[in-house]
């Protein structure tokens, strides 16, 4: 549903967090941005995310990124709330269990 509350402050404004919904991992995924989830998250994937936020483009929000960082702010937050979405996101959690399946081992030889 729309009851997904928590917000992301950037540049002073106040954001509120996107849905890991299908529609929007693919917006993502329109945006270049790899979806992987885990410790090594890419600039590409925030980036999109805070455009979905924003309900701007990649490059509006990268540049909101860059002006934020520049000015003393981090990133925590906003890969805090993107993690959150993600662990909160029954859709995402199933993609992630079938893709996991699904990975073919590679097999090393002895």
């Amino acid at each position: 549903g729309k009851n997904y509350m928590k917000t992301i402050q950037i540049n002073g404004k106040k954001y509120q967090g996107a849905e890991m919904t299908f529609n929007n991992v693919c917006r993502m995924e329109e945006m270049d941005a790899p979806i992987t989830y885990g410790a090594k998250v890419s600039f590409s994937m925030l980036r999109a995310y805070l455009a979905l936020c924003m309900n701007t483009s990649k490059e509006n929000a990268g540049e909101e990124l860059e002006k934020h960082i520049t000015n003393g702010g981090t990133m925590d937050e906003l890969s805090e709330v993107m993690a959150d979405a993600i662990e909160t996101s029954d859709f995402f959690r199933k993609l992630q269990e079938t893709t996991a399946e699904e990975t073919p081992k590679v097999e090393t030889e002895a």
